[in-house]
């Protein structure tokens, strides 16, 4: 699929392309023998946009974009930013996108914008019950981000995702980002990467009420029922230890992920995310789980070691909105462009 006929095909869609005061003449189409000669990227960049949104920061994460230079080559478009944004919210407007366009421009992204809404009753799953008196903005977002977003038409074509938000943003130049980093010591393709977030307990356990039986229940009466078993072993036996001695599950980064569609998609992993969020009893949304809890099980499930990769990302910050730390030194254009 070239770059041109997947932009026509997202117009279809209903996926809009966000317009900056100035974009690049390579954005503008205006150079179309360049655009043409190139292949589209394998790789995009996906970011969800709610009324929880700092909108200010998710611009500067967009910025340090700029760090990301596994592409483009003189072989790869530049992996776009396919910005998913719920309808029910009040704070995206038309300038806004356009500071979002403005902020990747430099760096010859296309900025996608893709329209989801989270809250009518026909956004929930079926069966499930509102209570009006909720806002349900988070539940909805994670159930977004744990299995409806990997299904999106805008994701088709492409190979890899790299997640981010307006918590993230990279320091540092990076080699293989967006792309998911090489395997140094063991031969085959990693999957997923995300880094582990250490003793986070105590934040963990009001987003995994359950998390851990639903799993064991899951492992007994389908996986092991069907044949199966659970692919990386001692990674589940973390899961339990950590049950055991603390009450919660050990979690992954929220706010920072790559993942490989073939695995994100594949049929026994998207059946077990579909179980988490559409079944009943809707715990997503009764136990407010989170998709970072969600993952470090996933993959444990899923996943051999030699297809993950859970430890740190050179360059990747973290921002802490509750402390007020935005880490203006290093998550700002002005470091990005040094």
């Amino acid at each position: 699929m070239n770059g041109l006929y997947r932009l026509a095909l997202l117009s279809v869609l209903g996926v809009c392309m966000a317009q900056a005061v100035e974009l690049p003449k390579f954005l503008r189409g205006e150079n179309n023998r360049q655009l043409q000669n190139l292949l589209p990227s394998p790789v995009a960049i996906a970011t969800l946009v709610t009324g929880l949104t700092d909108l200010t920061e998710l611009g500067h994460s967009l910025e340090t974009l700029v760090h990301a230079k596994r592409y483009p080559s003189s072989e790869y478009v530049q992996a776009p930013v396919i910005m998913f944004y719920d309808t029910n919210s009040a704070n995206l407007g038309q300038g806004q996108t356009s500071a979002f366009a403005a902020a990747i421009s430099d760096q010859q992204r296309e900025l996608i914008l893709v329209p989801v809404s989270f809250g009518n009753q026909e956004d929930f799953p079926a069966g499930f019950i509102l209570n009006p008196s909720k806002d349900y903005t988070y539940e909805q977002s994670q159930r977004f981000l744990i299995s409806q977003m990997w299904k999106h038409e805008a994701l088709n074509g492409y190979e890899t995702i790299m997640r981010i938000s307006d918590d993230s943003c990279l320091s540092i130049d990076s080699p293989t980002l967006p792309n998911v980093v090489s395997a140094l010591d063991v031969s085959g393709e990693i999957l997923f990467q995300c880094p582990a977030v250490p003793y986070a307990y105590e934040i963990a356990r009001k987003y995994s009420l359950g998390l851990y039986d639903f799993a064991l229940n899951y492992i007994s009466n389908t996986i092991v029922t069907s044949g199966n078993a659970v692919l990386n072993p001692a990674m589940f036996a973390q899961v339990t230890k950590v049950f055991a001695e603390y009450r919660t599950v050990p979690v992954l980064n929220n706010h920072f992920e790559v993942v490989k569609m073939s695995f994100i998609t594949r049929p026994d992993v998207a059946a077990w995310l579909d179980h988490m969020t559409e079944s009943a009893p809707y715990n997503v949304h009764l136990n407010t789980w989170g998709s970072n809890e969600e993952r470090f099980i996933t993959v444990a499930l899923f996943a051999t070691p030699s297809e993950i990769s859970l430890v740190p990302v050179p360059g990747l910050m973290e921002k802490d909105f509750i402390a007020g730390r935005t880490n203006k030194s290093l998550c700002r254009a002005t470091t990005a462009t040094n």
